[in-house]
């Protein structure tokens, strides 16, 4: 529908939703004449959206033109209900998203999908670019550069999988990265040589292993149970409480209800979002390797996601391995002294 032939180049622009999409109608090229014209080319962003788009036509000059979506507009338009004329002013650099998906036990492709884009803000929130059900092992995708992006992976039976990038590579080369999804009900093992415990397959929040304390009462539950309240130094919070980051670059106030214990500890933080969900299921997958506890920052009513507690350095860096592998690569680990965060260390 909507077709416009641009004589100058000799191609045909229409708007279809019989071709494959980013969404809804798309608006596509074919270069040719009177019956024979080469297979349809999407146009791709900004020209079309996971929304409607249609009308295209260019300007004179060749470059940009103007064209009809319902597409949101991040902050002015928050429905798709009303269609609305949009100007494309020049013609813009695309950026490319190629990838694949396998799954990580075996190494084969996983063929059916569900795909979600988001793009991160400079205050780290998000919005969905697209959500999209893709039934090959490859995607192939175009975005806007000099933005921020992550992309999210769901597939029936395995945990989701996710990665962040940024579209800032001046030499236009492909963004995207495969991904290994990992079978649910797989497990994660910390093989700590360290000691002759069994091996433990749900290090998050079991207490330190060989402590000389007699007083440090046997764990006979050790799943994602903190420590116990009657260990020395324990200083459970009882409810949310404030504090403020005590490290030179960490020293921003914040509430929580986390426990607090004496001595060091770590914890590993998977984002700051300022729209956190707490039925979120990305962080599903990591209950398994600890507590999910959040921290907000006051002053920027911002929410930490956090995994937690690890009571060594060796934990705290298995820890953090196994959260990147489940698709957080931009996670690190905290330190916190005494129940007071210290912030960001390399251990």
């Amino acid at each position: 529908m909507t077709p416009y032939f641009s004589p100058g180049e000799g191609v045909l622009y229409f708007a279809s939703n019989g071709q494959t999409s980013i969404g809804g109608f798309d608006i596509f090229s074919s270069r040719g004449e009177l019956s024979n014209w080469a297979p349809a080319d999407n146009l791709g962003l900004p020209y079309n959206s996971p929304a409607d788009d249609y009308y295209y036509i260019k300007h004179s000059d060749g470059e940009g033109g103007f064209l009809v979506s319902n597409r949101i507009v991040a902050g002015e338009k928050l429905t798709t209900k009303d269609d609305d004329i949009f100007e494309i002013k020049s013609k813009l650099l695309v950026a490319k998203l190629q990838g694949n998906v396998f799954a990580q036990e075996t190494g084969e492709p996983i063929n059916k999908y569900l795909l979600t884009l988001y793009e991160i803000r400079a205050d780290e929130s998000e919005s969905i670019l697209l959500n999209r059900e893709f039934n090959a092992s490859t995607y192939d995708l175009e975005l806007l550069p000099n933005r921020k992006f992550r992309v999210e992976i769901t597939a029936q039976g395995y945990a989701t999988g996710a990665y962040s990038f940024v579209t800032d590579n001046p030499n236009g080369q492909a963004y995207g990265q495969p991904l290994m999804l990992v079978k649910l009900g797989g497990g994660i093992a910390n093989n700590n040589p360290a000691n002759n415990n069994p091996p433990n397959t749900n290090p998050g929040n079991n207490p330190p292993t060989g402590n000389p304390n007699p007083n440090y009462p046997p764990n006979t539950n050790p799943g994602n149970n903190p420590p116990p309240n009657n260990y020395p130094g324990a200083n459970p919070s009882g409810g949310t409480y404030t504090a403020r980051g005590a490290g030179p670059a960490d020293k921003e106030e914040y509430a929580t209800d986390a426990p607090r214990y004496e001595g060091e500890y770590y914890k590993i933080q998977l984002v700051a979002l300022s729209n956190y969900r707490s039925d979120d299921k990305r962080y599903t997958p990591l209950t398994e390797l600890g507590n999910l506890q959040t921290e907000t920052i006051l002053s920027k009513k911002m929410t930490r996601v956090l995994v937690a507690t690890f009571y060594t350095k060796d934990d705290a860096k298995r820890a953090l391995a196994a959260v990147k592998k489940k698709g957080f690569t931009l996670a690190f680990i905290v330190k916190y002294n005494n129940g007071e965060r210290y912030g960001r260390v390399n251990l």
